[in-house]
C-alpha cells in the first residue's frame, strides 16, 4: 500500500508541473501572437489609412472634372465623407476634414500646372510644327488619307447644312408656320373675303388698314425663310465642288482600291444632299413674294384702299408650299434616313441660346459681389487702407534703399524659372478650357470668359470693350515705330507739321506738329489692327518675310495670350474661380462655390487592438495609438 501510494504521489507531482510548465509556455506564446498582431497592425496602418483616404477622394465632383479637369471633393454634396472612409478603415475614433480649398489661388495654380504640365508642350510642339511647315510635309506623305479625312469633313459640314435647310423648308412638323411650305394662300384670301363681307364702313376700312400691314408682314417673313433657304441650297452647290476639287487627285487609276472606293462613296453622299429642284422652286417663291410686296406697298402709300386691288394682288404668281428636301444617304449599307426629329431638340436648344446670348449680359450685382476675385479685391482694399494710414512712418523703416530691395537676397533663380513656368502653364489652362468673343454661342453663361479674366468687369460689353482698348494701346507702340521707320511717311509727316506750325504758331512747334500727326496715324492703324483681330483676321506683332504659317498665327487669341501674360497670376487664378462658379452655378442650378471644393482629405484615426494574453490573467487591456493621413489630388 504504501509503495502505491508513493507512485501515485510521484504522478500528481509530475502532473502538476507539466500542468504550469505548458500554462507559461500558452501565456508565451498568447503574447507573442500579441506582439505579432500589434506589430502586423502598426506596420499596415499608414497604407490602410491612405487607401481609405483616397477612396474619399474618389468621390470627386465628376462634373467640375469633365467640364474644366479639375479634381475636388465638393463637400456641399450629399456624400458623407466620414462614411466613406469608415467604409474602408474600421476605427475606434476617427474624424475626417478638407484643406485647400480651390479658392485658394496656390491650390488652383497646382492642380492646373498638373493638368497643363503634359498638354502645354505638346501644344507648344504642334504650333511650331504648324509655324514652320512641318506638319503639312508630313502630311503630304499620306496625300490620299488625309484628302479623303478632310472631304469627309466637309461632307459632315453639308449634312448639318441640308438638316438646317430641311427644317427651315420643311419646319419641324407637317404644317409648322415658322417655315417655307407653311406658308397659306387659303388663309390669306379668306380674310379678304371677310373684310369684303362687312358691312360697317368705318370699321372695314380700319380693318382694310390692319389686313395690308398683316398682309405685307407675313409676305416679307416668308420671303425671308426662301432666301434663306436659297443661300444654304447654293452653299450646299458650293461645299460639292470643294469636294470635288479636294477629291480630283485621288480620283484617278493609280489611287489605291481602298482610297477610290473612299473618295466615290463620298462623292457620291455629297450629290445626293443637293436641291436643285427644291432651289428653282425657292427662287421662285422669293420673286412671287418680291413682287406682291412691291405692289402692296404702293397701295399702303395711297389714301385709299381697294379691298379688291389687294386681293388681285395676292392672286399674283402661284408660291410653292409642298417642297421636300431629299433626305439623308445613310451609305451602301442602303436606303435614306430621315434625321428631322433626333435634330429638333438640339436645334431648338441652339436657337434658344442663340437668343439668349447678347453681349450686353452683365452679372447680377449680389452674385457679382460674392465671387471670390471680387471679395478678395474687397480684402486687399481695406488692407491698403490701414497700410495708408501708417504711410507716414514708412520711410523710417527703410534706412537706405539696399533695405528696399533686399527681398530679390531670398529669390533663386530657380523661383523665377518655376514662376514663369507656371505662369505659362496657367495662361495655357486659360486659353484651352475658356471662351472668347469669337468662340461663338456657348452653354456658359458668359460667352466672353478671357476677356473677364483679363478685365474683371460684371459687364461682358465692358470686359470687350477693354480688352480692344488694351490691343490698341499695345499695336499703336508697335505701328509708331514702324511709321517712325519709314522715312517716306516721316518726311511727310514733317511737311505737314511744318504747314501746320506755319498757320497756327508761326514756324514753331514743327517737331510737336509732326508727333501728333505720327500719333494720329499710328492710332487710326492700331484701331483698324484691332477691328481685323475681332473679324478672326491675323495681325503679326512681328512679321516675318516668307513665314506665312508664323504670321496667321498672330491672331486674336496671340494676342489675348501676351495680354495674360501682363495679368498678375493670383488675379488670373481668382478669375478663373469666378467662372468656374458662374457656370456650375447655371449647370447644377445650386449656389455652386468653390468654398467648399476641397483638394486635401485630412484624416485622424485611433486604432484599438484587443489583446488575448492579459485576458488569460483575468486582465482587459488594448492597443491604442493614433495616426494622422493626409492625402491630396
Amino acid at each position: 500500500m504504501s509503495c502505491t501510494r508513493s507512485i501515485w504521489d510521484n504522478r500528481g507531482s509530475i502532473t502538476v508541473a507539466a500542468a504550469i510548465f505548458l500554462s507559461s509556455i500558452i501565456v508565451l506564446n498568447t503574447v507573442l501572437i500579441d506582439y505579432v498582431r500589434m506589430k502586423t497592425k502598426i506596420s499596415s496602418i499608414p497604407t490602410e489609412l491612405q487607401l481609405a483616404c483616397n477612396s474619399v477622394l474618389a468621390s470627386y465632383d465628376a462634373l467640375l472634372a469633365d467640364k474644366y479637369g479639375l479634381y475636388g471633393y465638393n463637400t456641399s454634396a450629399d456624400t458623407s465623407a466620414h462614411r466613406n472612409f469608415m467604409r474602408y478603415y474600421h476605427a475606434a475614433e476617427s474624424s475626417v476634414d478638407f484643406k485647400e480649398a480651390f479658392v485658394e489661388p496656390n491650390v488652383l495654380k497646382e492642380q492646373i500646372c498638373g493638368i497643363m504640365h503634359i498638354k502645354t508642350p505638346t501644344n507648344i510642339i504642334e504650333a511650331v510644327l504648324q509655324a514652320f511647315d512641318i506638319i503639312s510635309e508630313a502630311d503630304k506623305s499620306c496625300d490620299e488619307h488625309s484628302v479623303c479625312g478632310n472631304a469627309a469633313q466637309k461632307l459632315s459640314d453639308m449634312q448639318e447644312l441640308r438638316d438646317k435647310l430641311k427644317l427651315k423648308v420643311e419646319g419641324y412638323y407637317s404644317g409648322d408656320p415658322a417655315c417655307v411650305n407653311g406658308f397659306s394662300q387659303g388663309v390669306v384670301l379668306q380674310l379678304v373675303e371677310n373684310i369684303t363681307k362687312t358691312e360697317n364702313h368705318s370699321d372695314k376700312d380700319t380693318e382694310i388698314k390692319m389686313l395690308l400691314n398683316q398682309t405685307i408682314a407675313v409676305h416679307k417673313q416668308y420671303q425671308q425663310y426662301n432666301n434663306e433657304a436659297t443661300a444654304i441650297c447654293k452653299e450646299l452647290q458650293i461645299g460639292l465642288a470643294d469636294i470635288e476639287s479636294m477629291l480630283s487627285d485621288v480620283l484617278i487609276d493609280d489611287s489605291s482600291p481602298e482610297t477610290l472606293n473612299n473618295a466615290n462613296s463620298i462623292k457620291k453622299q455629297a450629290t445626293t444632299l443637293l436641291n436643285n429642284s427644291a432651289l428653282t422652286s425657292l427662287q421662285h417663291n422669293a420673286e412671287v413674294f418680291k413682287e406682291r410686296i412691291d405692289l402692296l406697298e404702293r397701295i399702303h402709300d395711297k389714301q385709299q384702299i381697294n379691298i379688291n386691288q389687294i386681293k388681285n394682288i395676292l392672286q399674283k404668281g402661284f408660291v410653292h408650299t409642298n417642297i421636300r428636301i431629299n433626305t439623308l444617304y445613310s451609305g451602301d449599307g442602303g436606303g435614306f434616313s430621315d434625321q428631322r426629329e433626333a435634330l429638333s431638340g438640339e436645334i431648338k436648344n441652339k436657337v434658344a441660346n442663340s437668343v439668349f446670348y447678347n453681349d450686353k449680359y452683365e452679372i447680377p450685382p449680389m452674385e457679382y459681389a460674392m465671387l471670390p476675385s471680387v471679395k478678395a479685391a474687397a480684402v486687399s482694399e481695406m488692407a491698403s487702407e490701414l497700410i495708408d494710414s501708417g504711410a507716414k512712418d514708412f520711410m523710417d523703416k527703410f534706412s537706405s534703399f539696399n533695405s528696399m530691395f533686399s527681398y530679390w537676397d531670398n529669390v533663386s533663380f530657380n523661383e523665377v524659372i518655376k514662376d514663369t513656368a507656371s505662369t505659362i502653364l496657367t495662361d495655357d489652362y486659360i486659353l484651352s478650357y475658356m471662351t472668347t468673343r469669337l468662340s461663338g454661342v456657348s452653354d456658359d453663361k458668359l460667352n466672353n470668359e478671357i476677356e473677364y479674366i483679363l478685365c474683371g468687369n460684371a459687364s461682358c460689353d465692358a470686359n470687350n470693350d477693354k480688352v480692344e482698348q488694351k490691343i490698341v494701346a499695345l499695336r499703336f507702340i508697335l505701328n509708331f515705330t514702324n511709321i517712325m521707320r519709314n522715312k517716306e511717311k516721316v518726311t511727310i509727316a514733317e511737311a505737314m507739321a511744318a504747314a501746320i506750325a506755319a498757320v497756327v504758331s508761326r514756324g514753331a512747334g514743327v517737331t510737336l506738329y509732326k508727333y501728333i500727326i505720327i500719333s494720329a496715324w499710328a492710332l487710326i492703324d492700331s484701331y483698324v489692327d484691332a477691328e481685323k483681330l475681332i473679324q478672326g483676321e491675323s495681325v503679326p506683332l512681328l512679321e516675318i518675310e516668307g513665314g506665312d504659317k508664323v504670321n496667321e498665327i498672330q491672331d486674336y487669341d496671340f494676342y489675348l495670350r501676351i495680354l495674360l501674360l501682363f495679368t498678375d497670376t493670383e488675379t488670373k487664378l481668382l478669375r478663373i474661380c469666378d467662372i468656374i462658379e458662374i457656370n456650375m452655378k447655371e449647370i447644377t442650378g445650386e449656389n455652386y462655390k468653390l468654398s467648399s471644393v476641397y483638394n486635401s482629405v485630412c484624416v485622424k484615426a485611433v486604432t484599438e487592438i484587443s489583446y488575448i494574453s492579459p485576458v488569460l490573467l483575468g486582465i482587459e487591456e488594448k492597443y491604442r495609438r493614433e495616426d494622422y493621413c493626409e492625402v491630396s489630388y
